[in-house]
């Protein structure tokens, strides 16, 4: 009786070792709620409709810390564009031409924006990232957006 109660005990003691072990080990590494990585457009018509119409031109964030000017590849337009190209935003694919512009770096709270001085005017800049997980409000002067509000696209792309 008595080595089954101490073999109760070990067990015992080890699952609260454990269970302390990852409690430090979550409570020390931050969770990645929000990143820049991904191909980011403008809101057709501000923040009104949801943001459901995009506009066709943005910028990629790539792992790697290199920001690309994209365009979207048909120019095609929705009804509420009239003859300006857009996209909706829940279009399940598209297709993109892009061209390196610079690089970033990342730190949960804010951007830093260096653009080459070959491809774009030079442009050096640190920008606040308010964002959600595939929205957020661009405050930079190095890449301009057509409107403040801009979604991350979700589908599939493919570069052109």
């Amino acid at each position: 009786m008595k080595i089954l109660r101490d073999l109760l005990i070990v067990v015992f003691l080890a699952l609260i070792g454990g269970l302390a072990g990852c409690s430090d080990s979550t409570g020390s590494s931050k969770e990645n709620t929000t990143t820049v990585v991904g191909f980011w457009f403008a809101c057709e018509f501000g923040s009104s409709n949801d943001c459901m119409i995009l506009d066709d031109d943005g910028y990629q964030f790539t792992t790697e810390g290199e920001i690309y000017d994209i365009e979207e590849v048909t120019q095609g337009s929705e009804p509420e564009c009239g003859q300006s190209p857009c996209f909706r935003a829940d279009q399940k694919s598209l297709t993109v031409n892009r061209e390196l512009i610079g690089t970033y770096t990342y730190d949960d709270t804010s951007v830093t924006i260096a653009l080459d001085p070959n491809v774009r005017p030079a442009c050096t800049e640190n920008v606040i990232w308010n964002t959600s997980v595939d929205f957020f409000e661009t405050q930079s002067s190095c890449l301009p957006f057509e409107s403040t509000h801009v979604k991350r696209y979700t589908g599939v792309v493919t570069i052109n």
